[in-house]
């Protein structure tokens, strides 16, 4: 039955949209500063470092949207249906979720080190 074997799952799915919706406005308030940076007057080796960290943002604002993409389909996909599935059914519900979670642990991961390695530039820069 749908409701008992995928509660857990469905509050990862609130959790995850929530955490989005955080990373959204963080990846915005990051591209303001890169924006701020590039208004300054700035020697070369700024700007192919902001570029760097601007061409970095674009690509987790894609995996994000990405991310976000995939849990909104996963959710159509438990919520779907009679709320009774298969144990074929199940096990591949839990499959994509498990995906889903290593995708949203990896970026997390990776927009840490991002977030790290951005602070550090901007705090000699402003």
């Amino acid at each position: 039955m749908l409701i008992t074997e995928t509660a857990p799952q469905q509050a990862e799915h609130f959790e995850w949209l929530n955490t989005i919706d955080f990373y959204q406005s963080y990846l915005e308030i990051i591209n303001d500063r890169i924006d701020a940076l590039n208004a300054l007057e700035h020697t070369m080796q700024l700007e192919q470092k902001t570029t760097m960290f601007a061409e970095k943002l674009d690509v987790f604002k894609a995996k994000l949207h990405d991310i976000f993409d995939g849990v909104n389909e996963h959710v159509e996909e438990t919520e779907s249906g009679d709320n009774y599935f298969t144990g074929i059914d199940q096990a591949i519900l839990t499959s994509h979720h498990m995906i889903l979670r290593d995708k949203f642990e990896s970026f997390e991961y990776d927009v840490n080190d991002f977030r790290s390695a951005f602070n550090e530039f901007y705090v000699r820069c402003i």
